[in-house]
């Protein structure tokens, strides 16, 4: 690989700590992969004495990926992953010592929130447990234990402090009894954890640091296993990963980080104080500048050279970015960062950086629908059917020019969030672009998803109307918007539940006998075709009521669901792209309901209902395999957060206004 100066210079710097300030687009993966393979190669490391530590699994994936193909067969691996991973590692082999269970398990914020639950009247809780409704600050609590593992605050440590606060006025006693009161839950919900078998993802750090200090001999292990170190992203670690790092570089001493230790630890951290998106996560810039101070005489090296964008981008963002002066390194320690293209550019080529101004939303999805066409190069919906094949791939071969200057694939759309995309998809579905949605959004908001816990949902509250009209909306069903809206209407109109008001019109009370027929062919709501999908409907929810009495698997009374009512053969009769993927997306929720029924053997599905319902309200969901969407020629959608990394040629950035984004 061809290093300019600078990269050179990280690669191959072996005087102790090392500080990579990497602006985006600059080669910092590569530098970080090209530093591991160089010091193998110079035999100074044996591949399983080098630690990297990464932000996310995808950028541990990437740089294994890359190291791996980069050295010959035969040699060891090198440890890579995530900070949680690695302290997951370290806590299964030597947590007994500090009295964990090694074979624990891992709890999901959802989890998390469930046992909190289950174990709500076992914890010392009285104001934040109101009479009325005694689960309402427990989504809060646990973001408060969570950004307490965050700041490396343990129970005792947060009881000591708690009893520490004055008492001397009304508001400082009432302050005092809240504080106290969180103190001894947190406390109470550590033990209960341990005792369970359990842990969070918060407590992977806080476990491993416990470990470390109170066990000499397991410290210097892996101090002595790991002789370099190489942290990634520095800049989204939050307070108690820079605890971590700089407990296994320097040691401890009396319980604290032994910042005198003459030993020139081998530490490379990498990082850029202008792409630090995780601030809402506890990630905290200032890991930067205390590297500066803790690691006083650590190389410097700044990487300002892109190879991703043109001059006019990068200016662009430079001219953005510094609204966030005088908070950045380039004012408190005065580094240039500047990023300077190097990539070879077309000079008339359209690449400019343009501001599109809309009235609202829909607008705003219109001008980019219509820019869309023109970049690919279609005039119509008509236009783009006559080229995509049943199974959503382009007509054109590999070598062959598209119809206009790129394809859909080579465009991203980024927003805030994923709510915020709302109206480009409807304009996009409009005007039959094809799209895909990534990033962050994950398996629960998929459609088909969507569908089989609506199924859920009713069976375990047959007043839920939203989700029992998301399952009449199935597309194969031959029910038509005008038979909806009446439905809706007549069931509004007598105070009803869209399910009660079908069991009054098809003459049926639902659980309490099994049907083998009630099909009507004669009602002056529906279509003889509408009544006989109703009617197999309401059959199917029967005997999913029958299969929840009887103690059957959910994945059995799902699976009865989407072969009952059509819904499976319909996809896989459809053998297009988009059909395919919604079956592995269903397979995939299957095989989670399946895992979760094995994790909680006596779980039931109200439980699971509520379970699912939390990880909705978090924004906790599985992310879809996207590798069987890689070759779907669409228009990719995705959060600036799920894009991190990413790179297309025509990127739109929707809903940049006042208080949304930034918010």
């Amino acid at each position: 690989m061809n290093l300019n100066e600078n990269q050179k210079k990280a690669v191959e710097y072996s005087g102790g700590p090392l500080l990579i300030i990497a602006g985006a687009g600059t080669g910092k993966t590569s530098v970080i992969t090209q530093r591991i393979i160089h010091i193998i190669e110079k035999r100074l490391a044996r591949p399983s004495e080098i630690l990297a530590l990464t932000f996310t699994e995808k950028a541990s994936q990437e740089m294994e990926e890359r190291v791996d193909i980069a050295m010959p067969y035969g040699y060891e691996e090198v440890f890579i992953s995530t900070f949680h991973s690695f302290c997951d590692r370290i806590l299964r082999k030597d947590g007994y010592h500090i009295g964990l269970d090694t074979d624990y398990t891992l709890l999901t914020s959802a989890q998390a929130y469930i046992f909190l639950k289950k174990h709500l009247y076992d914890l010392p809780l009285d104001k934040f447990r109101p009479k009325g409704n005694p689960s309402k600050f427990l989504n809060d609590i646990l973001s408060h234990f969570s950004r307490l593992q965050d700041e490396d605050v343990s129970s005792a440590e947060y009881i000591k402090y708690a009893k520490g606060l004055l008492q001397d006025t009304k508001e400082e006693k009432e302050i005092y009894e809240k504080t106290m009161e969180l103190a001894n839950v947190y406390s109470k919900y550590t033990e209960l954890k341990v005792e369970e078998s359990k842990l969070d993802f918060g407590d992977l750090i806080i476990f491993t640091l416990k470990l470390f200090r109170e066990n000499s001999d397991v410290l210097e292990k892996y101090r002595r296993q790991f002789k370099y170190l190489l942290v990634d992203e520095f800049q989204d670690t939050n307070y108690t990963q820079n605890v971590l790092v700089n407990t296994l570089s320097l040691g401890l001493k009396n319980g604290k980080i032994d910042t005198k230790n003459r030993q020139r630890p081998n530490l490379t951290v990498v990082g850029d104080d202008d792409q630090a998106i995780y601030k809402f996560r506890g990630a905290a810039v200032s890991n930067i500048l205390q590297f500066k101070k803790v690691y006083s005489d650590a190389e410097e090296i700044v990487l300002t050279e892109n190879y991703r964008s043109n001059q006019e981008i990068l200016d662009s963002a430079y001219t953005l970015i510094k609204h966030n002066n005088p908070n950045r390194l380039e004012e408190t320690e005065m580094i240039n960062k500047r990023l300077i293209a190097k990539r070879e550019f077309d000079p008339v080529e359209d690449d400019n950086v343009q501001l599109v101004i809309a009235e609202n939303e829909q607008g705003e999805a219109e001008k980019i629908a219509q820019k869309i066409l023109e970049l690919t190069g279609f005039r119509s919906k008509i236009d783009i059917e006559g080229v995509f094949d049943e199974s959503g791939q382009s007509s054109f071969a590999d070598n062959e020019e598209s119809k206009g200057k790129y394809k859909f694939s080579d465009i991203a759309i980024l927003s805030r969030a994923n709510k915020h995309t709302d109206a480009i998809t409807q304009v996009l579905r409009t005007e039959g672009i094809p799209y895909k949605l990534g990033g962050s959004r994950g398996l629960y908001s998929r459609e088909e998803v969507k569908i089989l816990i609506s199924f859920l949902r009713i069976l375990t509250d047959p007043e839920d109307s939203k989700s029992m009209f998301k399952i009449l909306c199935m597309e194969h069903l031959s029910i038509t918007p005008k038979e909806l809206i009446n439905l809706n209407a007549k069931a509004r109109k007598n105070n009803n539940s869209i399910l009660e008001e079908l069991e009054g019109i098809f003459g049926i009370s639902l659980g309490e006998q099994k049907y083998e027929n009630i099909d009507k062919s004669d009602h002056e709501v529906f279509s003889r075709e509408s009544i006989a999908d109703i009617s197999n409907i309401l059959l199917v929810i029967n005997e999913a009521l029958f299969k929840i009495k009887s103690g059957d698997p959910l994945t059995e009374i799902l699976y009865m669901f989407i072969k009952n009512t059509g819904y499976l053969d319909s996809l896989v009769e459809d053998e297009g792209y988009e059909s395919q993927f919604k079956i592995s997306n269903i397979h995939k929720f299957f095989e989670l309901a399946k895992d979760y029924e094995k994790e909680n053997p006596e779980s039931n599905i109200f439980e699971y209902v509520e379970y699912l319902n939390y990880c909705i309200e978090v924004g906790e969901s599985p992310l879809v395999d996207q590798t069987d969407m890689s070759e779907y020629d669409a228009v990719n959608i995705l959060t600036v957060h799920g894009a991190k990394g990413l790179e297309f040629p025509v990127v739109f950035m929707i809903n940049l206004v006042r208080d949304r984004f930034p918010s």
